[in-house]
């Protein structure tokens, strides 16, 4: 019996790191979902309690975390001028962020900004996106998509 458990025991202990590393992965990646969504309840009620200067300060800084959410909200905070004053070119940015994250609604955003930006500011956003993504990249703390 011990001399089955010896031929086995690379296997077995390869075996066993590979199903940790498979448990490790999701669990770390609902961690990090948690603190984001945590991040974005903190947001939402600093924009309930009518304090909209620090909350689009907040969100800006979380966008600029690469949180497509926070992404999707200020640009759509941008677009509609409510709470603070509209700003096209950040909307279109923040949604073509968003986008390329995956996230599909903002599209709708993109398509409504077409017609309110001109093709010069259009073509200069791409430039804008990939020095973020860059500097994502390049951040030694987190990925630049997550």
């Amino acid at each position: 019996m011990f001399n089955f458990l010896k031929s086995n025991y690379s296997f077995t202990k390869y075996s066993i790191s590979i199903l940790l590393i498979i448990l490790y992965i999701p669990g770390s990646s609902l961690l990090l979902a948690e603190v984001k969504n945590t991040e974005m309840q903190i947001i939402y009620k600093l924009l309930q309690e009518k304090k909209f200067k620090e909350g689009i300060k907040q969100l800006e800084v979380l966008s600029k975390k690469n949180n497509l959410n926070a992404q999707l909200l200020i640009s759509k905070i941008f677009l509609s001028g409510d709470l603070t004053p509209q700003d096209f070119e950040n909307s279109y940015f923040w949604a073509s962020s968003a986008l390329l994250g995956g996230l599909k609604k903002s599209q709708k955003i993109l398509e409504k900004l077409d017609d309110y930006l001109t093709e010069k500011q259009i073509n200069e956003l791409p430039d804008k996106l990939r020095t973020l993504l860059e500097k994502r990249a390049t951040a030694t703390d987190k990925p630049p998509i997550v």
